[in-house]
């Protein structure tokens, strides 16, 4: 693959990518790594990579998973700072209702966070997330279903 092509792709998909990044990890130099690990892994896995609708597909696909599993790693990192930190507040820039839902979607089961990104971060139709998720639309039902009960039970525990 010539540099044009690298840069052709990029500069087709990347605004892509790191938009879904943003939107799912709340911070721009964490969305810029995971826009980075993406193109990384499409121009190895797929080394003729083509601009189409299928590689957009695909592309979105795989930021929302990298993200998902940053957001895990993530929290892993913070409770082990969180252990040996002193027992002050501190302040950031997220509204807590942000931090609460990326604290969700890390804890919660893989199946139900993706459901739950597909369908109420991005607008999907049940019919859309059950095709992008490879599942029927009762799956994508049930994921919502079960991430909501979770969801509620956290905040139950919470406050």
């Amino acid at each position: 693959m010539t540099r044009e092509e690298v840069e052709k792709i990029f500069d087709t998909y990347g605004p892509m990518v790191l938009r879904r990044a943003r939107t799912l990890l709340g911070d721009e130099d964490e969305a810029k790594d995971v826009m980075q690990e993406v193109f990384m892994k499409a121009l190895s896995e797929h080394p003729q990579f083509e601009v189409s609708a299928q590689a957009a597909s695909w592309l979105y696909r795989v930021t929302t998973n990298m993200c998902l599993n940053q957001l895990r790693n993530t929290k892993r990192r913070r409770i082990l700072v969180m252990e040996n930190a002193p027992k002050e507040a501190s302040i950031t820039g997220d509204s807590e209702l942000a931090v609460l839902a990326r604290q969700l979607l890390a804890d919660a089961d893989e199946s139900w966070s993706r459901a739950a990104v597909m369908v109420h971060v991005d607008g999907m139709s049940y019919q859309e997330a059950s095709e992008a998720l490879g599942v029927s639309t009762r799956s994508v039902s049930n994921f919502l279903t079960r991430f909501r009960t979770y969801a509620l039970e956290r905040m139950r525990r919470a406050s």
